[in-house]
């Protein structure tokens, strides 16, 4: 059975539109957020007496923020392609969820390191070590 011709009707465009939109808006938050980390990191190395350890922080979040911004936009591209494109909406719809896998990956990556900071800070707490 060949599906590769597939196109979403008008109310299915709409919603992946909807979807694409609101991809858009958090991407670019998601930027604008980890420059200003940057911004801050740079701040904290000029101005507060050189403090490297939350320069480095702050530039791993910032970094972390970008990426995720990227990915979300790039992601949205995807998506949005099946709205304006004819003829390959599957394809593009696969694409589109192949960059959101990415995009749980790396949150699901930042997860996992945040409860074992979180356990090691804990153990530290109690006097493990």
């Amino acid at each position: 059975m060949e599906i590769s011709n597939y196109e979403f009707n008008a109310g299915q465009n709409e919603s992946i539109k909807k979807l694409t939109h609101q991809m858009m808006f958090v991407g670019i938050f998601l930027i604008v957020l980890g420059v200003l980390f940057a911004v801050f990191g740079v701040f904290h190395l000029v101005k507060e007496n050189n403090d490297f350890l939350k320069f480095i922080f702050d530039i791993v979040i910032a970094v972390v923020l970008i990426i995720m911004g990227l990915v979300t936009i790039n992601s949205a591209k995807s998506f949005k392609l099946v709205v304006t494109t004819e003829g390959n909406d599957i394809e593009n719809l696969m694409s589109a969820l192949d960059k959101m896998n990415t995009w749980f990956s790396i949150q699901t990556m930042m997860i996992v390191i945040g409860i074992l900071i979180l356990a090691l800070g804990f153990l530290n707490a109690i006097g493990v070590f």
